[in-house]
């Protein structure tokens, strides 16, 4: 038998009529003859979608089996699953009646649900021992010996050979950022096992956003983004036992009285919300990703800094930048400035490889549209001067900053690449064409 099917992370077993779904880290040990595949899931979305298409694709499995000692905080698989079988999907593929992180099946269709709700019977074991699993499985299904082969359907998306660490990104607004995190961490990303599974990650992502107005994602309502805001970020209530941003923002980190600093003073250095409680996160399964904010007025202007120890790419990346800009924007009317940049520092930025094949990514770029921006660190006059190359660095209002004088192009390029960091990087090309024109007009004489 063969099962043409989406990599991911399954096993395989012998009996074509069962699919064993472990919810989070919880891992079951069963004899081959019970399951035919067996996989984790953490995730109400992406995590759903890819094991219905698997259990269709296979065209034998029967039977749903969900095994677990508890439910993934602020996730919620095991309640979106059950509200799946009850209650199917709404018109935006919506699970009805699933309280976890969007829980919204969009990369399938109605029909492919509907389909998987008849064909396969939910099987509810969570949180019974691993014995008496294996007897439901024995006494209602059986064994089976068959031999499974399995053909992937896609392609394998090859992993960077090293970490790499520290990619510091510019974008105009939060879809280039979303767009230019996703293609950094999709093409330069270590192939990484972390608690949730095997991940690609580049360490120390950093994206500075120039306009942080929300915005709507391509393939994401604004509606869910906004519903994600009120309910995550701006509510102050906890979920169960789950932390959400809002309630740490206003019990750990004490929003309302940053504010009021800021406020007071508006030039303080102080106006910091940690977000992370040793005491609590060190032991927690499921603790924040956002760790850190702080929060700077200049020139009439809120400039806020986000750190995350951890961040999804391509499911919460998104999210989390429409939040933390609706947040900014409130804060800016309160405090009556307008929006500076938002830099987001995502510590281990990361993408599940489960997800890798649903990416487009183009790997061949042409020409495309651009305009100018100006650099906020000023301009270079380069030019030579009794036979030797100098380079004139001006702030944005025309102050000479520093110069550097250098005996050859080559030299000028290491120093400039060393003693004038931070520029954009088609400043940077453009010093290289420069300096090249000026070796060429020097070879020529």
């Amino acid at each position: 038998m063969v099962w043409r099917l989406e990599r991911g992370n399954f096993s395989i077993g012998k009996n074509p009529l069962v699919a064993v779904v472990e919810i989070g880290d919880y891992e079951i040990h069963l004899p081959e003859s019970l399951y035919g595949i067996k996989g984790k899931l953490f995730t109400p979305n992406i995590g759903i979608e890819k094991m219905i298409r698997n259990i269709l694709r296979t065209e034998t499995i029967e039977y749903l089996v969900v095994v677990g000692k508890e439910d993934v905080p602020y996730f919620y698989p095991y309640q979106a699953l059950k509200c799946l079988f009850k209650h199917g999907v709404d018109e935006n593929m919506r699970i009805i009646g699933a309280k976890g992180f969007n829980p919204v099946l969009r990369n399938l269709s109605m029909e492919e649900v509907e389909k998987f709700r008849r064909r396969v019977l939910f099987v509810d074991c969570m949180g019974m021992p691993e014995e008496d699993v294996k007897n439901i499985l024995m006494d209602f299904i059986g064994e089976a010996y068959e031999d499974i082969e399995v053909e992937y359907i896609d392609q394998e998306v090859k992993a960077f050979p090293h970490p790499v660490f520290g990619i510091f990104i510019r974008a105009k607004d939060m879809v280039e950022a979303w767009e230019l995190a996703l293609r950094h961490v999709m093409l330069l990303g270590f192939r990484h096992e972390s608690e949730r599974g095997m991940t690609r990650e580049v360490l120390n992502l950093i994206v500075d956003i120039a306009d942080p107005t929300p915005r709507e994602f391509p393939g994401i309502p604004r509606n869910s983004l906004e519903r994600y805001f009120q309910e995550t970020i701006l509510s102050p209530k906890k979920r169960g036992k789950a932390y959400t941003y809002g309630e740490r923002l206003h019990k750990y980190g004490s929003l309302r009285e940053v504010i009021d600093k800021l406020k007071r003073n508006r030039n303080t250095r102080r106006a910091v919300v940690v977000l992370w409680s040793p005491r609590i996160d060190v032991k927690s399964e499921a603790p924040p990703c956002l760790c850190y904010m702080q929060f700077l007025i200049r020139r009439g202007r809120l400039y806020t800094t986000a750190v995350f120890r951890s961040h999804d790419v391509l499911n919460a990346y998104p999210y989390n930048l429409y939040s933390l800009g609706r947040l900014v924007e409130v804060l800016c009317g309160e405090l009556d400035v307008k929006l500076g940049n938002l830099l987001v520092h995502s510590v281990s930025a990361h993408i599940y490889e489960d997800s890798l094949n649903s990416i487009k990514i183009k790997k061949v770029i042409s020409d495309e549209k651009w305009e100018f921006v100006c650099d906020q660190v000023g301009y270079i006059h380069i030019y030579r001067k009794d036979g030797i190359i100098v380079a004139d660095h001006y702030s944005p209002d025309g102050s000479l900053v520093q110069s550097f004088k250098c005996s050859s192009a080559e030299m000028m390029e290491h120093v400039l690449a060393k003693h004038l960091q931070g520029l954009r990087p088609e400043h940077y090309i453009w010093i290289g064409r420069e300096l090249g024109r000026l070796e060429r007009l020097e070879d020529k004489k």
